[in-house]
């Protein structure tokens, strides 16, 4: 038997990486992780601003169903002028005291008890541009169930860019019917 032999037997035993290599690979990392930490910054701004959405909704939600529900057991309901779209708004609780509720001079809703100090019923960080008050059948000759339409729109954050606006309306009815 005879042996084959090759001329250059000798393996390449170089190893590791070229230059070119190492900075195509940083590169493409680079991208990559920069792509990535823009969204995970966009997915934060994105929660921060839901959490803050829902802190201002439930904040509104609980200042209108407390004014409509003891709307909805009150009497005498007036305005400080005709009830067609006034700021303040006043009625008789079913415990005998004059509610008054109205838009304060700091933008927020505000509530009192037989002439009580205005308390105000809104977060500090939600700023209500307008609120109006319109009631429909509060004379008693008309025939009519009295109710009283409350419409509230303003907005919650400081700068423009994290500004979050809100148009709400609600129509409450009295439940005593009156003859």
């Amino acid at each position: 038997m005879s042996l084959l032999k090759t001329k250059n037997s000798k393996l390449k035993t170089d190893k590791g990486f070229l230059l070119v290599e190492v900075i195509v690979a940083v590169a493409l990392f680079s991208v990559v992780m920069t792509v990535g930490i823009v969204a995970l910054l966009s997915l934060v701004q994105a929660n921060e601003r839901s959490q803050r959405f829902k802190i201002v909704s439930n904040n509104l939600n609980l200042a209108l169903e407390s004014i409509s529900k003891e709307i909805r057991v009150g009497t005498g309901f007036t305005c400080d002028a005709d009830c067609s779209g006034d700021t303040a708004f006043s009625f008789t609780s079913k415990d005998n005291e004059v509610i008054i509720y109205r838009l304060s001079t700091n933008d927020r809703i505000e509530r009192s008890v037989d002439g009580g100090p205005f308390i105000d019923i809104t977060a500090e960080d939600i700023v209500i541009d307008k609120m109006e008050f319109y009631v429909r059948g509060n004379n008693g000759t008309d025939g009519f169930q009295p109710k009283v339409e409350i419409y509230v729109s303003g907005y919650s954050g400081e700068r423009d860019l994290d500004r979050m606006r809100f148009d709400l309306q609600t129509i409450v009815s009295q439940r005593t019917i009156m003859d």
